[in-house]
């Protein structure tokens, strides 16, 4: 797919998007003021993670630490790795491994960066999902600012979940349904196409569950908090502590 040239643009075609090649995420990054002028990088660009072989230069853990009652993560529960999966030849597919989670805990999966800000219009990627279906599970989040202890205060725009189905959050944290072709099926894969519009703060999902490509949007699906100027950090994690999930 080809970038709009009047925006930045990043696109990740069946792959996950990250910061620029050799990156680690920025653990302490100032936070905006009221006064201060925030960086939007001015390129037109696209970026696809593979999640090779180098994915630890640029995805760290976490970073949450802490579970929903304030208590350490146990060392071990949450655990990221590339793996081929399924088992099944024909599906198989190298793949990066998002096992565990903490309970109504966010971003204690992985994690990236961006430096300056960016506004991708377009986002797409390839996931499947083993995991309660009352529980958000392979969320993939998109914040203006760094976590450090409460998603709201991150300026969450772009807010993807699984539970009982594929959902954008939108605004007030309400969860709007973007599954309209069929049922998530176990070892099967994904894809999710989100395309985003800046000026008016709102995302609209295309989903393909069947592999006969993209099902007609039924949602506009406003950013979480209208606040958020830009994406400068990325989360992929569990909220079920027996759930996995993949990204190719």
């Amino acid at each position: 797919a080809r970038a709009r040239l009047e925006r930045p643009s990043l696109r990740s075609s069946l792959q996950l998007l990250a910061a620029a090649p050799n990156v680690k995420p920025v653990e302490n990054v100032a936070q905006e003021t009221e006064v201060e002028e925030v960086e939007i990088n001015p390129q037109d660009f696209q970026y696809e993670e593979s999640f090779g072989s180098d994915w630890e230069e640029r995805w760290a853990p976490g970073p949450a630490e802490l579970d929903e009652n304030g208590k350490e993560i146990k060392q071990g529960l949450i655990n990221a790795k590339l793996v081929k999966y399924p088992s099944n030849p024909k599906d198989a597919k190298n793949c990066l491994q998002l096992m565990g989670g903490a309970a109504n805990a966010p971003c204690t999966g992985i994690w990236t960066s961006f430096r300056p800000l960016i506004r991708p219009t377009e986002v797409e990627f390839e996931f499947t999902v083993n995991g309660k279906v009352d529980m958000p599970n392979a969320s993939v989040v998109f914040t203006e600012r760094p976590f450090e202890g409460a998603l709201p205060d991150c300026k969450v725009g772009l807010q993807f979940t699984v539970r009982g189905g594929m959902q954008l959050c939108g605004g007030g944290g309400n969860l709007v349904r973007i599954s309209n072709d069929g049922k998530i099926q176990n070892d099967k894969w994904n894809k999710v196409l989100l395309k985003i519009d800046w000026a008016d703060k709102v995302v609209v999902a295309q989903v393909d569950t069947r592999g006969k490509g993209y099902a007609p949007a039924i949602q506009t699906v406003p950013f979480r908090d209208a606040s958020c100027v830009g994406f400068g950090a990325l989360f992929i994690y569990n909220t079920d502590t027996q759930a996995t999930c993949w990204f190719s």
